[in-house]
């Protein structure tokens, strides 16, 4: 008895599972990602998803690593552990370690190959875009390459001639060769080229590259080429003519933003204080290119930003402190103190 009740059990689940099998599924997500970003809407949000990491790991949603080892040791920052005590931050601060040993460097080097990546998807997709104006594309498109500019002159300037992907990564690598610093130049000065003639003077949407700043980044990275004749580490040296040539481009995109700053829509304060005014922090007519946070804690990707430094108003008065921000650091405010 026992034993034709354990068939009828093993024949009613493989009835069952046989039924299970058969069922209809519909998966609203099962679409390709060359479906969806070669739509309007779909190409936008990549877009948009190259400016992610700006905030959420290089500027001001982590640690701040990056800004410390990018500007840590100049006069712009102050530390507040005046005996260097402060661990690897006061090393920062005073180019004690800056090798494989300190951390605090993999948090910029990650977050912009993060962007990198996101950057190589958009310009990658942008000629598979339809239903989008062939002018409204390359509005687009010249954000991702501006962006990536950003991106690869942070690393080639912050860690020399490294790895220089420039298309989507569709499978694992287990390689990284390293590209010369004037590989690094000719895709930064060219994706900028390109930027200055396509993005927008204004943007809707706060945050957005603008042409204004396309001309700055082509203008510094010109000018920063230009020093590259001695042929140390992975370049190749420049000639006297090649980087009088970088120069006279620098100038030339410097000259037109200073001579154009009205339309395209920037401009000096009469008064440096209003520089540094808060009222002006989400609108500073002289701020070229801003990485946006959120006062709505939900709309940041890392939550409440934990940067922990204190904007100091001039050398003489007290440090300002901020809500919920110790005193590890201090920012020295300087006139043309930027993002780039």
């Amino acid at each position: 008895m026992k034993k034709h009740k354990l068939l009828s059990i093993s024949a009613v689940i493989m009835m069952l599972s046989a039924y299970g099998c058969s069922l209809d599924e519909f998966n609203p997500s099962g679409i390709s990602t060359e479906q969806e970003w070669s739509t309007p809407a779909g190409y936008e949000k990549k877009v948009n998803d190259c400016y992610f990491d700006l905030v959420r790991i290089v500027y001001g949603q982590a640690e701040d690593t990056y800004l410390m080892v990018a500007e840590g040791g100049t006069d712009i920052w102050q530390d507040t552990n005046p005996d260097g005590t402060n661990g690897n931050w006061s090393k920062l601060l005073r180019y004690e370690d800056y090798g494989a040993s300190n951390g605090m460097l993999n948090e910029g080097y990650a977050g912009f190959y993060g962007i990198l990546s996101a950057c190589n998807a958009a310009v990658h997709y942008a000629d598979k875009v339809e239903g989008l104006s062939e002018t409204r594309i390359n509005e687009l498109v010249s954000e991702a390459r501006f962006i990536r500019a950003h991106a690869l002159y942070n690393i080639v300037e912050q860690w020399g001639g490294k790895y220089l992907p420039l298309e989507p990564m569709n499978s694992p690598i287990s390689v990284l060769p390293c590209s010369s610093v004037n590989d690094f130049y000719k895709v930064i000065l060219e994706d900028l080229e390109f930027a200055m003639k396509n993005l927008p003077i204004t943007q809707e949407v706060k945050g957005h590259v603008t042409r204004a700043a396309a001309y700055h980044l082509y203008a510094k990275a010109c000018l920063t080429f230009s020093t590259y004749t001695d042929g140390l580490g992975n370049t190749t040296a420049l000639t006297d003519s090649e980087s009088k040539t970088y120069l006279e481009k620098a100038k030339a995109a410097a000259d037109y933003l200073i001579q154009n700053a009205g339309s395209l829509g920037v401009k000096l304060y009469d008064d440096v204080e209003a520089v540094f005014d808060e009222n002006n922090n989400k609108n500073n007519e002289e701020a070229l290119f801003i990485v946006c946070h959120s006062t709505i804690t939900a709309y940041n990707p890392r939550g409440k930003s934990a940067d922990p430094y204190r904007l100091r108003t001039d050398r003489d008065n007290p440090a300002r402190r901020f809500p919920g921000r110790s005193s590890t650091y201090r920012r020295i405010p300087r006139r043309g103190a930027c993002l780039f």
